[in-house]
């Protein structure tokens, strides 16, 4: 039989070694006849892949981020801890399955696009679709997502309340723009004394497009420079001082009244 055995050195060293013992009867004599050979890098590349692999373990364990090792086929090998927090379900509820089980109807046509690039060993960045939680509800998950052969590689995260605040600022934006648009008021947006917007009141009552107007220093609406310097310096001030500012002045319209 073979056995791993190891030994001392003579200069304090440890080795190991693979020993294989035969037994012999020659002329009614017993022996057992030995064979030896060194394992030593064997075993020491072993205790290092364990290491690493322990290493690797923990971190995998331990991440923040939604890891996943799946199969180009489009299952589930292995999930992180996150994963039962993120969606609801134990890991055993998870892996083995197919993804696609998990996805929202709508997404499932640009999931399989996705995957088939993956097949084709083509990585896939920032890719977003939605997976069904345990009580129903869906989440947005952002993947990055690596093909090694038949197994894809891939860490991603939650972005559910980003997206949502997206939204919500798109919204409040577009809301924005609207009043912008509408208001009886004249209202424009100077960056340096630079006209970066106007509206359409506000183009009523200079007298400019709106063409005409951005991108032009704001001196231009100004009879004289006097006007100009002393209503900006005030305005200013004030406007650091309070956070906001309001001045009398006077404006030249297209037409020089």
């Amino acid at each position: 039989r073979t056995v791993e055995t190891c030994h001392i050195r003579r200069d304090g060293r440890k080795i190991f070694k693979e020993m294989k013992s035969v037994y012999l009867n020659i002329e009614g004599s017993e022996y057992v006849c030995g064979f030896g050979r060194d394992i030593t890098r064997k075993k020491e590349a072993e205790d290092a892949l364990r290491a690493k692999t322990e290493e690797l373990d923990r971190y995998f364990m331990s991440s923040l981020d939604l890891l996943c090792m799946a199969s180009t086929d489009g299952y589930f090998i292995r999930l992180n801890p996150e994963w039962e927090k993120t969606l609801g379900y134990s890991l055993s509820e998870l892996e083995g399955r197919s993804f696609i089980d998990f996805v929202h109807p709508e997404d499932v046509a640009s999931t399989l696009e996705t995957t088939a690039l993956l097949k084709d060993q083509k990585q896939v960045l920032n890719f977003v679709n939605r997976y069904r939680r345990k009580d129903g509800s869906y989440r947005f998950i952002e993947w990055r997502s690596y093909p090694e052969g038949r197994n894809i590689w891939a860490a991603a995260r939650d972005v559910t309340e980003r997206r949502e605040i997206e939204e919500h600022l798109r919204a409040s934006e577009e809301k924005l723009r609207s009043i912008f648009r509408v208001a009886p008021a004249g209202i424009g947006l100077v960056l340096n004394r630079v006209i970066m917007e106007a509206n359409d009141k506000l183009c009523e009552m200079t007298g400019y497009t709106k063409e005409e107007l951005l991108g032009q220093n704001a001196r231009m609406l100004y009879p004289n420079d006097t006007d100009y310097e002393i209503v900006g310096a005030e305005k200013y001030h004030q406007i650091s001082k309070h956070g906001t500012g309001t001045v009398e002045t006077r404006w030249q319209h297209q037409d020089g009244s």
